[in-house]
């Protein structure tokens, strides 16, 4: 073994050495799925059953594990389902464990979605295999119940920090500079949403020949990332994009309504108000004390 594996092998150790069954409380696995909002969907993919027990018995207290062992089986279930996170047993061959992430990975619908391979032996010589293919996590023999809880709460948490960027950011951050596949689909709904809020006609049914993928799954997908449906995420877009008209005061609201494609005023001062927590006109006045815009 290299030196620097043995370094590596030594972080891992204590790691896991560290984050031992007694630090359970250090997570709330019960919070997280109040913070989603639904049990977590976990697609299993592994040759032996006996596998898919051990993984089930760690996670079902607040995942809802799937098991497939057929690898056509396993993409039709990751594109129709679109699972949380896909854990992929060592039991699998090492080409179908590769083919299987790859293809995972170049699919739009679940380029998205944490891979994790969870070993039954020690050492796992493929690593670097695993990781070119896409990979997202690698968890070796020997590991604790807890270390894999651990690992799995600390993906849907980030799934959760995705979800407050992308509801809670004024502006969706565009300075800052992402290279994530979450990041990238939502980026790409935005970013054909302001080619045509303009259109008073345009909707989600447009939205979703637009992005070339069915209505379920546009929808299954946004909720996920943003915490909002579909249709919530349309409207927030052309709300905020009448704010930056109202900040401008260059007219009025009536006015700023129909640019964003809201053809009813009311409706649009409705809706500002319920997101922003202000009046239009008392946000263009100036009036922003408690506006929930940053």
């Amino acid at each position: 073994m290299h030196k620097y594996e043995e370094a590596i092998e030594g972080d891992r150790t204590a790691y896991q050495a560290h984050y031992s069954d007694q630090d359970i409380g250090t997570i709330n696995p019960k919070s997280i799925v109040e913070q989603l909002g639904y049990q977590p969907r976990i697609l299993v993919i592994d040759s032996s059953l006996d596998s898919f027990h051990r993984i089930n018995s760690m996670l079902q207290s607040f995942c809802k594990p799937i098991f497939v062992s057929a690898i056509d089986d396993a993409i039709h279930k990751a594109l129709t389902g679109l699972p949380d996170i896909v854990i992929i047993g060592t039991s699998l061959p090492v080409s179908s464990i590769i083919a299987l992430s790859q293809t995972l990975k170049s699919k739009v619908l679940t380029s998205h979605i944490p891979n994790m391979v969870i070993s039954t032996k020690a050492p796992v010589s493929n690593k670097a295999q695993f990781l070119a293919a896409g990979v997202d996590a690698l968890i070796e023999q020997p590991y604790t119940n807890h270390f894999v809880r651990l690992y799995v709460c600390n993906l849907l948490m980030n799934r959760l920090v995705l979800r407050r960027y992308y509801t809670n950011e004024w502006a969706f951050a565009n300075s800052v500079s992402t290279y994530s596949s979450d990041s990238h689909f939502v980026e790409r709904v935005k970013s054909v949403i302001e080619k045509n809020y303009t259109n008073t006609r345009y909707n989600v049914s447009d939205l979703v020949v637009d992005m070339g993928i069915s209505r379920s799954n546009l929808y299954t997908r946004l909720k996920n990332l943003t915490g909002q449906s579909t249709s919530d995420f349309l409207r927030s877009i052309r709300l905020k994009k009448g704010a930056e008209l109202l900040r401008q005061g260059h007219l009025n609201v009536s006015e700023i309504a129909y640019r964003v494609g809201l053809r009813d005023p009311k409706y649009f001062s409705k809706q500002f108000k319920k997101t922003f927590g202000i009046t239009p006109s008392a946000f263009q006045k100036g009036d922003k004390t408690n506006a929930e815009i940053s």
